[in-house]
């Protein structure tokens, strides 16, 4: 029998192996009464469909990318799909008569963008200063503003599995919270939301 270059690498080629199985069984349960093009026909459309179903995008718990961070002390999470752009804090310019949540406006590439607590919004205490602060940029179609949290954690891939549901005031604005306890934003909803909305309407 001829070495397979599988076999002389150490590697075992499962399809083949398959196919074999298969090539025995079709031949045991037919008792030769298939031709041989039909027996090649039948082994085609089998390793087809196991090829199928190993690729599948089924096959494969889906995963998002989010941004972690800290936020009034506590572990936050946005889609990363919905940051724009992550940057250092710098002075901003207050707006007289806006809500203590909105920190002021930012010059960002000649763009005029809002920056938010998004803590004292939720009734939470106001950021602390760690001196790892960042302003996270989350953009969806038209509207972009920024949100100041106190540092950054990593992104990381979650499986929709990773995440759970959660009843909470608020929750429209949440996709759940992680095992480890992060608290997961939907941040689509909350580019939409015209409580959280800064609006031009000079």
């Amino acid at each position: 029998m001829n070495e397979t270059e599988g076999q002389r690498n150490g590697l075992v080629d499962w399809q083949a192996a398959y196919l074999q199985i298969e090539s025995a069984r079709l031949a045991a349960e037919h008792q030769g009464t298939l031709s041989a093009d039909d027996e090649a026909r039948l082994l085609a459309a089998r390793a087809a469909a196991l090829a199928s179903g190993r690729n599948s995008p089924m096959a494969a718990e889906h995963r998002q990318d989010w941004l972690l961070f800290r936020m009034s002390g506590e572990s936050y999470g946005v889609e990363s799909v919905f940051v724009r752009e992550v940057s250092r804090p710098t002075p901003l310019t207050s707006l007289p008569g806006t809500p203590p949540f909105v920190l002021g406006i930012v010059n960002l590439h000649g763009e005029i963008m809002s920056v938010l607590d998004l803590g004292l919004w939720s009734g939470l205490p106001a950021a602390t200063c760690s001196g790892e602060e960042r302003i996270i940029f989350l953009e969806s179609g038209s509207m972009v503003f920024g949100i100041l949290v106190e540092c950054l954690l990593g992104t990381f891939p979650l499986p929709d599995s990773a995440i759970q549901s959660v009843s909470a005031p608020r929750s429209r604005h949440l996709k759940g919270v992680t095992r480890d306890g992060a608290t997961l934003l939907d941040a689509e909803a909350l580019l939409a939301d015209d409580t959280i909305v800064v609006r031009d309407n000079s």
